[in-house]
């Protein structure tokens, strides 16, 4: 078994740059990856006529009458985050995720208006994880 194992070789037959590219996939498991820099890869699309701008302002706006209109500390959160009720634990984290990804100073190169959202969209999350979270008993 021992002669066998020590003969068995993965990358016969392979040339150098070959055996490289598999190692690369390897390291990260053979899954597609992105720079966290960029963000979204959807958002890596460029728009350079501008075309989404109205739909973009549309979400602000919405985001904003959510705000206006919210009375509770739990509706206010879910303005934050651009959900609306009903809404699971499971959906508040995927879109804090995504809000955190794409908001990260190190994403927006230091942006002080991210930075400022980012600390809003976090303590929104800190409420509705308390809201929405597993009640304990002791």
């Amino acid at each position: 078994m021992r002669a066998y194992n020590q003969s068995w070789d993965w990358f016969a037959g392979m040339s150098e740059t070959e055996i490289e590219a598999q190692r690369r996939r390897d390291q990260i498991w053979d899954r597609p990856t992105w720079s966290f820099a960029g963000g979204d890869p959807a958002e890596d699309l460029q728009d350079p006529f501008d075309l989404f701008a109205e739909e973009r302002e549309e979400t602000r706006k919405r985001r904003a009458d959510r705000r206006r209109r919210a009375r509770s500390e739990e509706e206010l959160a879910l303005a934050e985050l651009d959900l609306s009720a009903p809404v699971t634990l499971a959906e508040i984290k995927i879109r804090y995720k995504f809000l955190a990804k794409r908001l990260h100073p190190d994403s927006n190169g230091g942006d002080p208006a991210a930075e400022d959202r980012l600390k809003s969209v976090n303590q929104a999350y800190t409420t509705l994880k308390r809201l929405y979270g597993p009640t304990t008993k002791s």
